[in-house]
């Protein structure tokens, strides 16, 4: 399957959103960005006109929210209606009935670091290609294999919080942040994301419940489980991906000096997640 270029129209009233995808977007080759605009009823004209493959936009915008603007591409131009992106600060009721719709491929909760945008748009990329290529090629049962680790990202309730999932997003992202396997408390990290992240509601009842879920499941004393987590995420914020944790946390430098608590360590990096995967 070839790569080709996505042909894109953004739609965003606020300006540091709109800066923000901007950005994002030329630094992920498959995104053509063909047009700019911040405001519903000219979104609607140049969808019509330039008849993109992706849209990317806000869910409140003056003039028509991301709603009308959605139902009325849809009943214009049916199939050839593009796919769309939806930014929000606030979480309408509404939205939620649009996140379900098949042309809706993500929703993204603002503010949100660049770095997870890209890999949120990048994913989607691999998950629109794939789509397509399968939708092309059905009646040979060609290309089902693709869509396969994708499908549980795209409004598959079900799916979300299944535990095989959360298991790999955790893996990936303690992997990502650089938490090396051989220190004690990396299990410790790695059971502590896993429990929050198949939860709602998460550290509800704050960091002592988390240290006695832990130590249940380890065997050991919750004094044990504070340590040898608080040891792993100094060793892992000081010598794994700096990067990683400057994006995160919107540090100019990492060391000793900045380091988070464990609290503030989990509800950071879960709150990273809950954006990334489970919309």
């Amino acid at each position: 399957m070839k790569d080709y270029s996505l042909k894109t129209v953004i739609a965003i009233n606020s300006e540091d959103m709109r800066k923000q995808v901007v950005r994002v977007m030329h630094r992920v080759p498959a995104f053509d960005i063909v047009a700019v605009v911040n405001e519903g009823e000219e979104a609607y004209k140049r969808i019509r006109k330039l008849c993109p493959d992706v849209v990317f936009v806000e869910a409140m915008m003056p003039g028509m929210d991301c709603i009308t603007l959605i139902e009325s591409i849809v009943k214009v131009m049916k199939d050839e209606a593009p796919s769309f992106f939806v930014g929000y600060y606030f979480f309408p009721e509404a939205l939620s009935m649009i996140a379900k719709n098949d042309i809706v491929m993500q929703c993204h909760a603002f503010p949100l670091q660049d770095v997870v945008l890209g890999r949120q748009l990048e994913r989607a990329v691999d998950y629109y290609r794939g789509k397509n290529y399968v939708t092309k090629n059905r009646h040979g049962g060609i290309g089902e294999s693709l869509l396969k680790e994708n499908e549980a990202y795209y409004g598959n309730e079900d799916h979300l919080r299944n535990p095989e999932r959360i298991r790999r997003i955790v893996s990936h992202e303690l992997s990502v942040m650089g938490a090396n396997v051989k220190y004690k408390g990396y299990r410790y990290i790695e059971t502590a994301l896993n429990y929050e992240m198949l939860k709602e509601n998460h550290m509800q009842n704050g960091v002592m419940e988390l240290y006695d879920i832990v130590s249940e499941s380890m065997g050991c004393k919750s004094t044990s489980t504070e340590k040898a987590l608080r040891v792993a995420i100094r060793k892992t914020w000081e010598c794994g991906n700096q990067d990683y944790f400057k994006c995160l946390w919107g540090y100019s430098e990492i060391g000793a000096w900045n380091c988070p608590k464990n609290s503030e360590f989990f509800r950071v990096v879960i709150n990273s997640l809950e954006k990334e995967y489970m919309w």
